[in-house]
């Protein structure tokens, strides 16, 4: 599990485990969370939600979005 870092604040939390991608934003009444095939995660800062979605579907694997979200310049390190 990884904690994602942009100014010093964690704006995402993710697992190596396909499943749900939680929002800041609650879902409508009976709509499940999206769901991914390789990694799920949860959104921590709204205003970074786009700009992680884009590097997301950009990427082919949790190792490859791990990269490209450092390239951004995030940090990524081990959650605690």
């Amino acid at each position: 599990e990884w904690e994602v870092l942009k100014g010093g604040r964690a704006v995402l939390r993710v697992k190596n485990t396909p499943g749900p991608l939680l929002s800041t934003a609650m879902p409508p009444p009976g709509v499940e969370p999206p769901s991914h095939p390789f990694l799920s995660g949860s959104a921590l800062d709204a205003s970074e939600e786009g700009r992680l979605r884009e590097i997301l579907d950009a990427s082919r694997s949790t190792a490859d979005f791990l990269e490209r979200l450092r390239r951004a310049g995030y940090v990524v390190r081990p959650a605690s």
